[in-house]
């Protein structure tokens, strides 16, 4: 291998080596992001428990849902592994067409009320941001 070869190899090996450090780094961050952004919601559900708002059973059962839904959504990326790029579109829209709203869902399921049903909307982040724009 000639020198320029040699320092274009180099070259690359460096730019592959930070493209996967930077990457690295996102995804952990954005998993210590979701991390805390789930503990906080966590405690301002903790604080519904403790205003009377819903009981430490509806917690918990307010808990298994989010966690059943965080699931799906992760099998929802697996199946999309191997699609190609309009497959994928087309599944994501499908999937948006039939999908329920977590906290409504509960409440058709009687697990919570339409009234304990606001009461968490307003302490969701997602909820909070919509009502600021």
């Amino acid at each position: 291998m000639n020198i320029k070869t040699k320092k274009l190899v180099t070259f690359a090996m460096l730019m592959i080596f930070c493209f996967v450090l930077v990457f690295g780094i996102v995804g952990f961050a954005d998993s210590k992001a979701d991390d805390s952004k789930r503990e906080k919601f966590t405690k301002d559900l903790e604080s519904l428990v403790e205003n009377g708002v819903i009981t430490n059973e509806e917690l918990l059962k307010i808990k298994d849902y989010f966690q059943i839904e965080r699931e799906e959504k992760k099998k929802l990326f697996e199946q999309m592994k191997d699609m190609t790029e309009e497959q994928r579109r087309q599944h994501m829209q499908d999937y948006r067409k039939n999908k329920t709203n977590v906290i409504d869902k509960m409440v058709q399921d009687k697990v919570i009320t339409q009234e304990q049903a606001e009461s968490i909307k307003k302490i969701m982040p997602k909820h909070k941001r919509r009502k600021s724009n």
